[in-house]
């Protein structure tokens, strides 16, 4: 940041330094702007998720649950995209309040959000919503057909950023954009 040239980060693990990168970006008169997922899809399938898990809450007889598929060599189970869906779920859902993953022995209780992960051959990523009830299911599922996704999103944040100054999130650029 030295050189006041704007950070595109979407690596995991930087938040214990953020006072040091706010001071950074503030000294250096410089942008930084942070998404765990760069793909526009998956931020849309977030929004969906948001307002879908507010419209569920109306409905106690509907549970909800989220399930996500990657490829073999991916380490983190859940991914980081996995957890922010479920923030974003629990965030609008009036009774969703802690989530579990699939690893943990022990009943779900209603207030709780199911989190399973499978990983499997070459599957670039697949996240999916499962809403169920007695009478009937629905499921709402983004999926990430190459890396190509993540690299628009990442270019199209690189061109955004240029001139701006200050600490961002993907959901800040995407709002500025459909604001113009």
């Amino acid at each position: 940041m030295e050189s006041s040239t704007p950070v595109i980060s979407g690596t995991t693990g930087w938040e214990q330094n953020v006072s040091q990168i706010r001071t950074a970006v503030r000294e250096h008169r410089t942008a930084f702007l942070h998404a765990n997922n760069f793909s526009l899809g998956v931020y849309l399938f977030s929004e969906i998720l948001e307002y879908a898990a507010r419209l569920l809450g109306k409905f106690p007889e509907y549970d909800l649950a989220l399930h996500e598929t990657h490829h073999r060599g991916k380490k983190d189970i859940p991914s980081g995209t996995a957890h922010m869906l479920a923030r974003k779920v629990r965030a609008a859902h009036p009774t969703k309040r802690r989530t579990a993953y699939t690893n943990e022995d022990a009943e779900i209780e209603p207030e709780t959000l199911m989190i399973s992960a499978s990983r499997v051959g070459s599957v670039f990523g697949e996240h999916c919503l499962r809403v169920d009830s007695e009478g009937d299911g629905i499921e709402i599922k983004h999926v990430a057909k190459s890396r190509r996704g993540f690299a628009e999103g990442a270019v199209t944040a690189a061109k955004w950023i240029v001139g701006e100054v200050g600490i961002f999130t993907l959901e800040d650029m995407i709002n500025d954009i459909t604001a113009a």
